[in-house]
């Protein structure tokens, strides 16, 4: 017979992944059914996202094969008319692949939850050992870091992060298909949406997956002050002083994405000058606009921090460590 504790793990579990509350109530219609069901399976009734459901948990000690359990289920939908969903506390992966293959709603609480009447198909996701130095995509990088700057627990979607950073549905797919396989927070499909619950803990998120991380400057090279470019953005050293107690840089910089430069007339890109000119300007040029993550006049804290942690100068990592910890998690 389900514990309490069995129970509420299996409401948790539901609470948790679709953020929807749940009370699971003794079914009153079991006693109707065929003794062979209510020898194997205690029935409980509770609805989900307004679609009522009967909960069969497995209370037998032998596994049953999945055929036989389909069996079940529809021999169940058949004699009273209900949508049942197969419960079991563990369960194997091979069963858990027979089932779909055979439509059987089931639940493993913790691990898997398969409801292809709600198009729900939300399983634990396992972290795949990947190398320190693969790294991600400027498209990943960018959803990474906007996420970073959320609420903890918010759902992004790839449609939304598509048209909020201007990217094709599919770059932005593969973005979120990358973020999955690093195994950071949680992705679940409810219908034809997809969606990323991010972490309760974002520094720890921000530690976990800055070796991944890279530089988001391309390329440097100065042109001359008087040379017009909109919304300018500072970044380098000279963000890094406006965001700490580092001095300001003898030549400031700014940050101006790849694509956006190529685009900027002609006059623009034929100005760069040699290094050391007392009229220049530097502008890095970078994989992603900045401007998407930005808050004022300077670049967003962590892109700036990717761009020169490698800086060997002490007086910079002491400020890059200022800057990132005046950060509200």
């Amino acid at each position: 017979m389900a514990s309490d504790t069995d129970i509420q793990a299996i409401e948790q579990y539901i609470n948790e992944t679709l953020d929807v509350e749940v009370h699971l109530q003794p079914w009153p219609d079991a006693d109707k059914l065929p003794s062979y069901l209510n020898q194997r399976y205690e029935f409980f009734r509770a609805d989900l996202l307004e679609m009522p459901l009967v909960w069969a948990i497995d209370k037998g000690a032998e596994q049953q094969t999945p055929a036989t359990i389909a069996k079940h289920m529809k021999n169940l939908e058949h004699l009273r008319g209900v949508s049942p969903v197969f419960v079991q506390y563990g369960m194997s992966s091979h069963n858990r692949k027979r089932l779909i293959q055979h439509k059987v709603p089931f639940l493993v609480p913790g691990n898997q939850l398969y409801l292809p009447p709600l198009g729900i198909d939300l399983r634990a996701h396992l972290r795949r050992p990947r190398s320190k130095r693969e790294g991600v995509s400027p498209a990943t990088q960018l959803v990474l870091l906007h996420a970073l700057n959320q609420v903890p627990g918010t759902r992004l979607r790839p449609t939304a992060c598509a048209r909020r950073f201007g990217y094709a549905a599919m770059t932005m797919t593969r973005a979120f298909d990358e973020i999955d396989r690093a195994g950071v927070g949680e992705q679940r499909s409810v219908g034809r949406r997809r969606e990323w619950r991010l972490p309760t803990d974002l520094r720890a998120m921000w530690k976990e997956i800055l070796p991944v991380l890279a530089t988001p400057v391309r390329r440097v090279l100065y042109i001359r002050q008087r040379v017009a470019i909109s919304e300018r953005l500072w970044a380098g050293y000279a963000a890094l002083a406006e965001l700490s107690g580092l001095n300001p840089p003898e030549i400031p910089c700014i940050a101006v994405a790849q694509a956006e430069w190529r685009r900027m007339s002609p006059d623009n890109q034929e100005s760069a000058v040699p290094t050391g000119d007392h009229d220049e300007i530097a502008v890095e040029l970078w994989t992603y606009d900045p401007h998407q993550l930005s808050v004022g006049q300077t670049v967003d804290r962590l892109s700036l921090y990717l761009s020169l942690r490698g800086d060997p100068d002490e007086r910079v990592q002491a400020a890059l460590e200022e800057m990132i910890g005046g950060i509200d998690w």
